[in-house]
């Protein structure tokens, strides 16, 4: 398996890290692989938008989840990446 990258025309006008951030059974996950990706596509019914009041619901009941912006970067800190 192999780590879903953005395009090689995918342009930033700042250095950053380029990572999907998604919940999946509950656990967060940064860096997702195309599977994940086609599951969170795919069963759109499961999906949960979280934002950050509703991580600890989500992740304790073991749910999926589409992060908002606020949750993303919870996330991201939490896994070391950067601004």
């Amino acid at each position: 398996m192999e780590l879903v990258t953005f395009p090689p025309n995918f342009t930033s006008r700042s250095i950053c890290d380029k990572t999907h951030i998604a919940i999946i059974n509950g656990r967060m996950k940064a860096g997702l692989f195309q599977e994940n990706i086609e599951f969170l596509g795919k069963e759109r019914h499961l999906v949960a938008k979280v934002s950050r009041r509703d991580l600890p619901f989500v992740v304790a009941e073991e749910k999926h989840g589409a992060t908002t912006v606020a949750s993303t970067m919870i996330i991201a800190e939490m896994a070391g990446i950067a601004d």
